[in-house]
């Protein structure tokens, strides 16, 4: 992060009065992945010592994020300072060894202060409230929970400037900052209103897709690929949109627009392990950032995996089984059954005492050097989202018939783990879970991600259990996040006991895009009237207000929603049935959901259509209401399902007859 100029008293007065009139957690959607409002810190990496370093920042005592804490505030009427970091995060490396191992600066922040720390990842419901721009996240809060200042990295000597400036500035204004948090109080609780959708609010779809496609054209890098300017994000809703309109227009343009999206996230992989970067600080994918985290690794790779299907790429196969590898041999763990968060950019960020060599310098190196100056640090904590995004990634390589079923051993491993050890007592999942204990259950952004790749595991498997626990995750969210009223869903449930804007009862649009993909998903497979209930009124709250907001996951959505799935069905429970299904994962059309029966008769039923018994297995073509003769042989599922989408797969067409 960029070390800020340090203002004036002045006009940190201004900014701790400003920073109270916040609007509560206003969610919009990004056409770009969020990015720091600064990137680097000046010298590219530097800060860190190549030789053995003093470490002080553990003399600070630090508390945990929670109601003790603020409720210490408010007994000592004393300030809290919030210090938001990562353990993949240099900057936050920089300032433990730097700014937090200052004498005065421990001093200050013992004596006049509450200090709590937060890892990013573990509570993200804390990091996305108060994040200031990146990581680390500097910031001074009021004992009841409310920004005063908030910076990104700061030096010892401008930390402790901001210090002493803020507790003079608060003493001295306190009547007034107390009325500006008494108002920030009210507007939190406001969030929790629920107004009706205005129905002539809602953006028509076919403006949504037609402006997304514009401003995707608009911001193209057409040099490096990708969108935008610096610093320089993949962006995976973006390639999976422009792939289904190109599929849907013919148009050759937009599928090159996805394919040299995805050439440039491939220079962002590391040639020798083969993960990819977190981003590149530059527009033609150099200077990257050189941690690695596990749910953008899932992301590259299914972004890898829809152009190999698109175009059929060689080498795009061959970044996402690099990238795959590269996480079966780093960041997963055999034992437990499930994969880890991140590995960090540099070596000896963590350990003081060793020496100290800088990802740049690092990754330049072959794997015998690299060995020779030890490894970059894992987190070894279990992500619930991570974990679930990146059991879809490779349950995605088997539906999409890039590689076999064989891969899918590890993702299955670990959506057990995460539903056996992970679950909280109320039914959601935990967010985090790290020697044992649990962190941030019931996250919107936990639960929607798992039950997506619940449905994937089935329809890779046909095991039952996959869809009952997509089933079980989906009623908890519904009877605990959403907004029957006003659409939407909550970022999570009500908690009283928290402070600040974690009482806010935000509806974050990204979790909410996915969250009508999942109800969609349902209702195809399960033909539940209340799920497409459920995913319309997501719909229409992302379209409402009357302001068009360009975000290719909610434009996807858009296409979803109006969509005819080709449904395959596959009955028998026998090994000829396994070959049907497996001839159905080369089946290429724009949404595909299997379903599985283990014998047809009366209980074989999918909506209105109904499967008969038979001698042998059989796998059914079907559109909305009626469906092609049963194939029987796995080498006639291309040439069949060909036939009966030429015919429209919506028409009526010879087969099992209605009940």
């Amino acid at each position: 992060m960029t070390a800020r100029s340090r203002p004036g008293r002045p006009a940190l007065a201004a900014l701790l009065l400003a920073a109270l009139a916040f609007a509560p957690l206003a969610f919009t959607a990004l056409l770009f992945s969020a990015t720091p409002v600064a990137a680097q810190a000046p010298g590219d990496r530097e800060g860190l010592r190549s030789g053995p370093r003093a470490k002080r920042d553990h003399e600070i005592r630090w508390r945990e994020w929670g109601p003790t804490a603020f409720q210490e505030a408010k007994r000592t009427k004393r300030l809290v300072f919030l210090d938001i970091t990562a353990v993949w995060c240099h900057w936050c490396h920089v300032m433990d060894e730097t700014s937090y191992s200052d004498p005065d600066v421990i001093k200050a922040l013992n004596g006049d202060f509450i200090p709590v720390r937060v890892d990013a990842d573990r509570r993200p419901d804390v990091r996305d409230r108060y994040i200031a721009g990146g990581w680390p996240t500097t910031a001074i809060l009021s004992a009841e929970g409310h920004v005063l200042v908030a910076r990104t990295y700061l030096p010892a000597g401008q930390l402790k400037q901001m210090l002493g400036d803020i507790r003079d500035l608060y003493r001295k204004n306190k009547t007034e900052v107390d009325r500006k948090i008494a108002e920030a109080e009210r507007d939190v609780r406001a969030t929790w209103r629920s107004e009706p959708i205005d129905s002539a609010s809602l953006i028509q779809t076919e403006d949504l897709v037609g402006r997304t496609v514009d401003v995707l054209k608009d911001s193209e890098d057409k040099e490096h690929g990708g969108f935008g300017g610096e610093p320089r994000f993949h962006n995976p809703d973006a390639v999976s949109f422009l792939l289904r309109v190109s599929a849907a227009r013919k148009d050759s343009t937009l599928r090159a627009m996805a394919v040299h999206a995805v050439d440039g996230l491939i220079l962002l992989q590391d040639s020798v392990w083969g993960g990819f970067y977190r981003y590149a600080t530059q527009a033609d994918w150099s200077h990257p950032h050189f941690e690695k985290m596990l749910d953008v690794n899932a992301r590259a790779i299914e972004s890898c995996l829809e152009v190999t299907r698109a175009t059929g790429g060689k080498k795009y196969l061959d970044a996402a089984r690099k990238a795959e590898r590269y996480v079966n041999r780093w960041l997963w763990d055999e034992r437990a059954g499930g994969y880890f968060g991140s590995q960090d950019a540099d070596v000896g960020s963590h350990e003081p005492s060793k020496a100290f060599t800088a990802g740049e310098d690092y990754y330049n190196l072959s794997e015998i050097y690299r060995r020779k100056l030890g490894v970059p640090a894992v987190d070894s904590t279990f992500y619930a989202d991570a974990n679930a995004r990146m059991a879809s990634a490779a349950l995605q390589g088997v539906l999409l018939a890039a590689w076999d079923e064989t891969m899918a051993v590890r993702p299955l491993r670990a959506l057990d783990r995460l539903w056996i050890k992970q679950r909280a007592p109320d039914g959601s999942l935990y967010h985090a879970m790290a020697r044992s204990r649990g962190f941030a259950p019931g996250l919107l952004d936990d639960q929607v991600p798992a039950a997506l790749a619940y449905l994937d595991a089935y329809e890779v498997t046909g095991v039952p259990r996959h869809l009952t626990r997509a089933r079980a995750l989906a009623e908890w969210i519904a009877s605990h996040l959403e907004d029957r009223v006003g659409g939407g869903f909550r970022y999570a449930p009500l908690d009283s006991s928290e402070s600040g804007r974690l009482l806010a009862g935000d509806k974050p649009a990204d979790a909410t895009v996915e969250a009508g993909t999942l109800y969609l998903r349902l209702y195809w497979l399960e033909e539940r009237p209340e799920d497409l209930a459920r995913a319309g009124r997501a719909f229409a709250y992302l379209r409402s207000g009357g302001t068009l907001v360009i975000d290719p996951a909610r434009a996807r959505l858009a296409l979803r929603m109006e969509a005819t799935p080709l449904r395959l069905a596959v009955v028998g429970g026998t090994s000829a049935a396994a070959a049907l299904k497996r001839a159905s994962f080369r089946v290429d059309a724009p949404e595909k959901v299997l379903r599985f029966y283990p014998k047809g008769g009366s209980a074989a039923r999918w909506g209105d259509i109904r499967f008969p018994a038979g001698p042998a297995a059989a796998l059914y073509v079907c559109g909305d209401h009626a469906c092609a003769p049963p194939i029987t042989e796995p080498g006639r599922v291309a040439s069949q399902v060909s036939a009966f989408l030429r015919a429209g797969a919506g028409s009526r067409a010879p087969g099992p007859s209605d009940p």
